[in-house]
């Protein structure tokens, strides 16, 4: 194609009679190039009137003028058009085949759509389930007090107890919107990666280049939460890795950052759950380590604090749900999350929901 447009240029292969590409192109004797057909019509039209005359330069003819048929644009144009046909081809086989992926992508999208409203559904019932467990367990011992006081003969004592009764009716209220929970990149190790999102902390063995802060975590591969709790009852979901070991749990701002005493657990200002490579659970506070009877069944966790009550209760998510621990304490300043991380491919991410519970 490209060797063919190398004399006559594109203009000279469009009659200027139907002013489209030559149909069997022919040649009067002055030159000039039409359709068979169209300059048959227009001679057709010129006979009797005693002279022929080309539409182009008007040249005058006394006999109706011989069509020499064009062979070299004809060529061309059958080489044009045999090139266009290809590229039509070609063009309606990527039509056809990008209208069969956008099937393909919209299909996919309803899918996607349908797993979300799914997942959407799904995550609702847990916290549904999780916020029962938790009525549940308040519930049952409240009841253990009320049936202590029931028990008992002394009438002053009876009659302080009735506000654990009031309590025990008050326990079933609904959950209110809460705003989500993000991690305190100032406070993360240099030895970890902060999501994007501010939701997942990663291992890493590059230590990143963030500056040396009272904030930041120096011994350990930790880091605490932004926002903070110091008053209210609150429940957040974290899920964690299969491999390595981790540790999710509270702690006070005021922890230390460096040396043996910062890891979560590791102090009076913290309490962790620990779930290590075994599948192991442990608890841990001010030092003192309790392995719990239960095994690791999946990886993700819900944590419900009552301020006030000075409870912390850690919740494992799989089906049913099943209550792991819950630490008694007076807590005294606001708590955060924190995270902990021990190696490569060990990550936890907060998710779920975070909710406040009246």
């Amino acid at each position: 194609v490209q060797s063919a447009f190398s004399e006559p240029s594109a203009g000279h292969l469009t009659c200027s009679i139907c002013l489209n590409m030559y149909m069997d192109p022919v040649t009067l004797t002055c030159g000039h190039s039409f359709c068979r057909t169209c300059i048959g019509d227009v001679l057709d039209t010129q006979d009797g009137s005693g002279a022929y005359k080309c539409p182009e330069c008007r040249a005058e003819s006394q006999e109706r003028p011989t069509l020499e048929r064009n062979r070299k644009l004809r060529n061309i144009v059958e080489t044009l058009n045999e090139a266009s046909e290809k590229k039509k081809e070609t063009l309606r086989n990527i039509l056809q085949n990008l209208t069969s992926q956008r099937e393909k992508a919209k299909e996919k999208v309803q899918n996607l759509e349908k797993l979300r409203r799914q997942v959407q559904g799904k995550a609702a019932g847990v916290t549904e389930r999780v916020t029962l467990e938790i009525k549940k367990e308040e519930l049952s011992r409240k009841m253990g007090d009320i049936e202590e006081l029931c028990n008992m003969t002394d009438p002053l004592t009876v009659l302080q107890g009735r506000e654990s009764a009031r309590e025990a009716s008050d326990m079933l209220l609904d959950v209110n919107t809460a705003s989500n929970m993000l991690l305190d990149v100032n406070t993360a190790s240099n030895y970890v990666s902060v999501s994007e999102d501010l939701k997942t902390v990663f291992w890493t063995g590059i230590k990143q280049s963030r500056p040396e802060t009272p904030e930041r975590f120096q011994y350990y591969r930790q880091v605490l939460s932004s926002s903070s709790f110091s008053s209210g009852r609150h429940y957040w979901e974290v899920e964690g890795s299969e491999s390595g070991w981790w540790i999710v749990g509270m702690a006070y701002n005021s922890i230390e950052r460096g040396g043996e005493q910062s890891l979560i657990g590791n102090n009076k200002k913290s309490w962790g759950l620990w779930r290590n490579a075994n599948n192991q659970y442990y608890v841990r506070h001010d030092s003192n380590i309790i392995q719990l009877p239960q095994t690791s069944s999946c990886q993700r966790l819900g944590i419900f604090l009552d301020y006030e009550a000075g409870r912390l209760s850690f919740y494992e998510l799989c089906d049913p749900i099943r209550h792991l621990h819950t630490f008694t304490a007076v807590f005294t300043e606001p708590l955060h999350a924190g995270l902990w991380i021990s190696e490569k491919n060990t990550w936890l991410r907060i998710g779920g929901n975070l909710c406040q519970l009246k």
